[in-house]
């Protein structure tokens, strides 16, 4: 299922997509209870999540770039509009880098889930600009790491998306893409399925040099 729906939304970007979800399925486990997910959109990943939850939240922006109709609160991620202690978890895919302030975000994750709550991000590493003007910040491990422990967190793991290949074939899709007139992009969609499962499979033969990645998965605890 996630290959068939990365495939057909995004066919030139569905590799970064499914790794993103791998990373999640692995870690899955630590989602549960009250779960608030910070700068929802759609809500891609809610088919992992909902099975997970008792209550599934989401929250965005008023002008949410994805629209507001899966937005179930309102609000800024560096200044969350919940009361001390109200989640189990706290779940934000591809939003940090978006913050102008994002230790801030961290705080304030920190600040909404109750004592044992878990905390997962997934943050670009390697990645051309998007949604811009508010596109401030590319996160490295150790980055992610420092903020996270700055704001009280314990951290579980970091897990690298992709490879040096994945970062390679996705940056070639993109500029193919930008380059080809809208109306026969469709045409590229077997280059870009063919060349993307060619990175993955290179990928996993330098499955120890994670270096260069697309970008990071990190799991937190709050004790």
């Amino acid at each position: 299922m996630p290959y068939k729906k990365n495939i057909l939304s995004q066919p030139h970007n569905w590799l970064t997509k499914h790794y993103y979800i791998r990373n999640l399925e692995a870690i899955s486990e630590n989602i549960g209870g009250r779960v608030l997910d910070v700068g929802c959109g759609v809500k891609p990943y809610s088919f992992m999540i909902e099975p997970h939850a008792d209550e599934y939240i989401g929250l965005d922006c008023e002008n949410a770039t994805y629209g507001k109709s899966k937005v179930d609160v309102v609000g800024n991620a560096e200044i969350l509009p919940f009361p001390d202690l109200s989640f189990d978890t706290v779940v934000s895919f591809q939003v940090i880098e978006h913050l102008p302030e994002p230790i801030e975000f961290f705080k304030e994750a920190f600040r909404v889930l109750k004592s044992g709550g878990k905390l997962i991000t997934a943050s670009p590493f390697q990645f051309g600009l998007h949604e811009e003007p508010r596109d401030y910040y590319r996160f490295t491990p150790h980055g992610l790491r420092f903020l996270a422990q700055k704001a009280g967190f314990d951290i579980i793991s970091i897990e690298p998306s992709g490879g040096f290949w994945t970062i390679w074939t996705v940056r070639l899709n993109y500029f193919i893409r930008h380059h080809t007139p809208h109306r026969l992009r469709f045409i590229w969609t077997p280059f870009f399925y063919v060349d993307q499962v060619m990175a993955d499979i290179l990928d996993r033969i330098f499955v120890k040099y994670r270096k260069d990645c697309a970008g990071y998965t990190m799991l937190a605890e709050k004790e």
